[in-house]
């Protein structure tokens, strides 16, 4: 039974380049084997890119460490893109924004569904 990941509550707005998820709002991953995680822009001020990074650590309390895992980079406001993962990531993920071009400022929002290999979950 898939599970579902939220990554933000609520779309989040993002007005500083390096913006980083809070390290006490990282989703534990561990029990999953396969995650299909889902980036969107909703909302963009300025013509450039906006860049929603996920990152795999293996410690929540620290923000040093973490591994890159995906760069998804959206130029359009109400535009969305999909990444899976089989394996590839360690117990915790999280999100960083960033912009290029002449984009200052985003509203995101960052999700995902999550299985494991005959395990159920729910």
């Amino acid at each position: 039974m898939p599970a579902l990941l939220t990554f933000t509550q609520q779309p989040v707005r993002v007005t500083a380049s390096g913006t980083k998820q809070q390290l006490w709002t990282v989703l534990d991953v561990l029990e999953y084997d396969i995650l299909d995680i889902q980036c969107g822009v909703l909302e963009m001020v300025g013509a450039g890119t906006v860049y929603i990074d996920l990152y795999s650590g293996l410690e929540r309390e620290v923000a040093e460490d973490w591994k890159l895992l995906t760069s998804i980079g959206l130029t359009a406001a109400n535009t969305f893109a999909s990444q899976n993962f089989t394996g590839q990531f360690l117990r915790y993920l999280r999100w960083v924004v960033s912009f290029s071009g002449g984009a200052t400022a985003a509203t995101i929002w960052v999700r995902g569904m999550a299985r494991s290999y005959g395990e159920d979950h729910g």
